[in-house]
């Protein structure tokens, strides 16, 4: 899931009299061959080698059909299909975030899949946490299948807790043993290969920074908005206790205030050299912490101490952040039932969805792919299917994008700077002290913000708000 810019939806609502897509394909090329375009992003290290390398079954087993893949930069993406679905000139089958799912559904552009859903098996194939944006709050169709999911572990120095004399199983347990873990390492004040180790690592300068946020504010009992996307909820007590909870690392200096200067990338490369005990991270680092020395692996402190474990429960239980892609055809496709094909061979073939997870670190949305051995029997990825499990998606609303980008990364950028006494804040005093008030304020006008844009949103739309009137009455029942 990746930066969603600014949605004028209004600007799309027309474009339902695009080209339809016919019931079958048309005539294949000369060569009797019926070709596909597949836009992907850049997933992995070599992301088109990869995705030929999973389609040459694929191709063996339709010899008629040929596919074409072109990866776009995740920063051109969100144009490029937007353009394609106004347009209708565009690739057949094409990867998009799962929070882009709701927008690009309510632009008219995308086909129908109940139909091979049934066929495939249905929605149970799916993990739980992956089905929200299938079929998006507001649609009427399933207009996407899930592809991978993107969750996040804690990664752990074994040797700082094991010097410390920290169990694991405890320290992770809740959110009261493990800030008791942290406070423990930092007292302990732990050197190890001459250099000394920090309990925590958070970066500050990112584009998701309110992702990092969001699992202590729903692990606390509160939210964003609801369910149903028409309620906001993130000025409750409960989400605000949340952010300041999540801010007590700051606060006890249990987290160093420097890291809010960098971005994820450096504060990774810190726990790799050895310099923060824990670090949470997407899936993917796994795979780099694993890679063996002679394959081009690291050798780093990081690499050679390490385990993956579940970030702890909250008052309100585990809930954890979730992110990921989906695939969709493009209603303008000329070749639908050879684009059904490739849509379900990506995303419902085990060997096909375990081959690109085993390459990119990404977990599976497809259910069965975690019964394989490879997350069956290595510790640090058996763990992946609770985490999927454990995971609350965000709303599936088409003005999700703007909630997200627009307003809660400015104002928890701001809250991030209040915490490191920067320009937004008069806090930041060597102590670790910050003004609580501040927080509040931020948390508030955002607040009053996302209710804005929902009213203009909903009232906008007649359809959407009938839509939301028939939820509420189902929800009532």
């Amino acid at each position: 899931m990746r930066k969603l810019p600014m949605l004028i939806l209004g600007v799309f609502l027309g474009v339902g009299a695009l080209m339809g897509c016919k019931s079958r394909d048309v005539v294949p090329e000369g060569d009797g061959k019926t070709r596909l375009r597949l836009w992907a992003m850049p997933n992995t290290d070599g992301p088109k080698d990869v995705l030929e390398q999973i389609l040459g079954r694929f191709r063996a087993q339709n010899p008629d059909i040929e596919v074409e893949v072109e990866i776009i930069d995740w920063g051109a993406a969100w144009d490029k299909i937007t353009t394609a679905v106004s347009s209708g000139a565009g690739a057949d089958v094409f990867q998009l975030g799962t929070t882009w799912t709701s927008s690009v559904t309510a632009m008219g552009g995308l086909l129908p899949l109940d139909g091979l859903l049934q066929r495939v098996g249905g929605d149970t194939i799916f993990v739980s946490s992956a089905r929200s944006y299938m079929k998006p709050i507001y649609a009427d169709s399933i207009t996407s299948f899930p592809w991978f999911v993107d969750v996040r572990p804690m990664f752990y120095r074994t040797d700082v807790l094991a010097k410390v004399g920290i169990r694991p199983e405890a320290m992770f347990a809740d959110w009261d043993s493990y800030m008791a873990g942290l406070r423990k390492i930092k007292a302990a004040r732990v050197t190890l290969e001459g250099q000394r180790v920090e309990p925590l690592g958070i970066a500050g300068k990112d584009w998701n920074v309110f992702h990092n946020f969001y699992p202590w504010i729903v692990g606390n009992g509160g939210g964003i908005i609801n369910d149903l996307g028409d309620s906001v909820l993130l000025d409750d007590e409960k989400s605000i206790q949340g952010v300041l909870s999540y801010l007590r690392f700051f606060r006890e200096g249990l987290a160093p205030r420097a890291y809010l200067e960098k971005g994820a990338a450096q504060v990774s490369h810190e726990f790799d050299e050895g310099r923060i005990a824990i670090w949470q991270e997407t899936s993917s680092k796994l795979v780099y912490l694993e890679r063996p020395v002679r394959e081009g692996g690291d050798n780093s402190p990081g690499a050679k101490h390490f385990a993956a474990v579940l970030p702890p429960a909250g008052p309100a239980g585990r809930k954890l952040f979730i992110g990921g892609s989906n695939l969709a055809i493009f209603k303008s496709t000329r070749h639908r039932e050879a684009a059904e094909k490739l849509l379900a061979f990506l995303t419902t073939d085990s060997v096909a969805v375990l081959t690109f997870c085993k390459i990119s670190g990404f977990a599976p949305a497809l259910e069965k792919t975690f019964q394989d051995p490879y997350y069956q029997e290595n510790p640090n990825r058996v763990l992946f299917r609770d985490l999927v499990l454990s995971s609350k998606p965000y709303p599936a609303v088409p003005y999700w994008g703007d909630i997200e980008t627009v307003i809660l990364n400015k104002h928890f950028g701001n809250i991030l700077d209040i915490a490191a006494g920067g320009p937004q804040g008069k806090g930041g005093a060597s102590d670790g002290s910050f003004s609580e008030q501040e927080v509040r304020k931020e948390l508030k006008t955002a607040a009053d913000q996302i209710r804005a844009l929902i009213q203009r949103e909903i009232q906008s739309n007649p359809a959407n708000a009938a839509r939301l009137a028939g939820l509420r009455q189902k929800d009532d029942r």
